[in-house]
């Protein structure tokens, strides 16, 4: 056999991981298509629902997606593990024989947890129309074994499969929507029943993609159960810390639900999905952004982090200025919406400190491996929204009151992670930087609120071009940077 000598070694491992890294960038390529494709589909239902549903039916309709987002809970983080454990496996490489009994495992618990769950509902809750969403929302758990697909195809980077099944099921749920119409049989009802189905088909079409997971010779009951238990035991802190994560907006939608009627409920729900609309397109390069700094030697971190946030905040006060149009839509037809036009615009800088939570903030945190402190991180922030959110709503009795208290909280939540992160990597803080990307979203919030009309888009506009002309020579060598970084070589 022939030997290898050290600086061979090293040129070897380079190009390795410059290979994997490209396959990074051809995810995000792939997810960047879906990614338009699932937008565009996203479109139709974001505005079609609420312009056929009546305000009522529209929040009876987030109620069941609002509570059908926390049904991984009922992971116990399992599927966390799996994504923390095996980041840096290639698919080929994957323990198939004991995956398929932790499969086993996952589904026959859901299905378990999914009936006690409908037990409680009938039992506990009153309105008609909540026991019916409740008990569509607790169905979603029993298919939660899709979480075992959705982290696999993520951390061995085959995003195609992924990207695939993203717009097939958006694509399921928006041909079934116009059937509805076109049947006179539209109704939050009859749209949480085609949600689920289409998941389950979504579910069944991922089980033959990726069959190894699910068919063939399985491990012990034992095996799978040891597995299962030290794979909750890995990703539980960031199951949690997730789940917090959720809560932070969550809260004020939960306060809204139990203290307004469903309509006010409704409304503040399409305020928040059109600011999520938004966040579609950060969360699709978000997904990739771990695997690549996975990959990554430690050294490089830093230079990726600051590179990264560079970068992402052009993009993100670029994107504020989709609250123009979103704001003559509403006005011209929406006119049973107008009232989040009293909020939207103090809300809507909420993309800001979301796209650096999610592309920044939990992505570093899993690849430090500090999932402990972003549960504790999380923890502090419901915590704060807690005590901040129910006291506010207390004395003012308005939806005004929890919008200022998510922004607020959302953001100290934010700055606070960024700055334990940078502190980890040793980076020091640049104040002017720091100062300008608070001062941005005043100067929308001003615009908008304050100031409104075309004389507002200028000011934000003249705001944004300053901003990016400040920026412009590190926009371009980070721009620079972070190719080198991922593609292991100078730019």
């Amino acid at each position: 056999m022939k030997k290898i000598s050290g600086k061979n070694l090293k040129f070897y491992l380079k190009e390795y991981q410059g290979r994997v890294l490209k396959k990074g960038i051809q995810s995000v390529l792939y997810i960047f298509g879906s990614q338009i494709l699932t937008l565009l589909l996203g479109f139709v239902t974001a505005f079609f629902i609420p312009k056929i549903l009546n305000v009522a039916g529209y929040g009876y309709w987030n109620i069941y997606l609002f509570y059908a987002g926390y049904t991984g809970l009922f992971q116990l983080g399992l599927v966390d593990g799996i994504y923390l454990k095996y980041g840096n496996f290639e698919y080929k490489d994957l323990p198939f024989e004991i995956f398929r009994r932790v499969f086993d495992i996952l589904l026959i618990f859901l299905f378990l947890v999914t009936g006690l769950l409908l037990g409680a509902i009938f039992l506990f809750e009153k309105d008609p129309g909540k026991i019916y969403m409740y008990a569509m929302a607790a169905m979603n758990v029993s298919i939660g074994v899709f979480g075992i697909f959705v982290m696999v195809s993520q951390v061995t980077n085959r995003f195609k499969q992924y990207s695939l099944m993203t717009v097939v099921g958006k694509a399921l749920l928006v041909a079934s929507i116009l059937i509805l119409n076109f049947t006179n049989t539209f109704g939050f009802r009859a749209l949480s029943i085609i949600d689920f189905v289409v998941k389950v088909l979504i579910l069944l079409i991922m089980m033959v993609l990726f069959k190894e997971l699910v068919f063939g010779k399985r491990a012990t009951w034992r095996e799978g159960l040891n597995e299962s238990i030290d794979n909750i035991r890995v990703g539980i802190s960031l199951m949690i810390a997730n789940v917090l994560g959720m809560l932070l907006l969550g809260l004020g939608r939960f306060i809204i639900e139990q203290f307004q009627s469903v309509s006010n409920f409704g409304q503040y729900s399409f305020a928040i999905n059109t600011t999520n609309l938004v966040m579609m397109f950060i969360s699709s390069i978000s997904l990739v952004i771990y695997p690549i700094l996975k990959r990554l030697n430690k050294d490089k971190l830093a230079e990726s982090y600051r590179s990264i946030n560079s970068l992402l905040m052009i993009l993100v006060f670029f994107l504020l200025l989709t609250y123009y149009p979103l704001q003559w839509l509403v006005e011209h037809y929406y006119a049973k919406y107008l009232p989040i036009l009293n909020y939207l615009y103090i809300f809507y800088p909420i993309i800001i400190y979301q796209s650096k939570i999610q592309m920044l903030v939990n992505s570093f945190f899993k690849t430090l491996r500090k999932e402990r402190a972003l549960m504790v991180s999380n923890f502090l922030a419901v915590a704060l929204f807690g005590i901040v959110g129910f006291t506010s709503y207390y004395y003012f009795q308005n939806i005004e009151s929890i919008v200022w208290c998510t922004v607020l909280v959302v953001a100290c939540w934010c700055y606070g992670s960024e700055i334990y992160i940078t502190r980890i990597m040793n980076m020091r803080i640049l104040r002017l930087p720091l100062l300008l990307e608070i001062l941005v979203p005043i100067v929308f919030m001003v615009s908008v609120g304050l100031i409104g009309g075309l004389s507002g888009l200028i000011v934000y506009i003249v705001t944004f071009i300053i901003y990016f002309s400040l920026h412009a020579k590190s926009i371009i060598g980070n721009g620079k940077a972070l190719l080198g970084v991922v593609f292991n070589k100078k730019v």
